[in-house]
């Protein structure tokens, strides 16, 4: 069993060998093309891959509908910490709903 577990991560280790071996073979040129674009990328460019990107999360709509019927009302100056706290959901959920909440909220005005 011992002899086992010692082929194992000696196994592990020459993989994660070859995987840091392959990083550095990347060619520099994907590796430049990488960063240009990372560099390119506007704020406003950010902002709707975040929004498409929670959009096409599935409970999205539901947490939406809660947030607007039960939350919003009692507490329209939530943050969007608090709101991902009490939710269980990442912090670019809340910001998405709290920011399409505010819209709606300023186009009914």
């Amino acid at each position: 069993m011992v002899v086992f577990f010692i082929a194992l991560d000696s196994f592990i280790k020459k993989d994660e060998k070859k995987k840091s071996k392959d990083l550095k073979s990347e060619s520099s040129s994907k590796i430049a093309m990488s960063n240009q674009f990372l560099k390119n990328v506007s704020k406003e460019d950010l902002w709707e891959i975040l929004r498409e990107t929670v959009n096409r999360i599935t409970m999205f709509p539901h947490y939406l509908s809660y947030v607007e019927e039960h939350i919003f009302p009692e507490n329209p100056e939530i943050s969007p910490e608090e709101l991902a706290l009490r939710l269980g959901i990442s912090l670019g959920e809340a910001i998405v709903i709290l920011h399409d909440l505010l819209e709606k909220k300023n186009k009914k005005k």
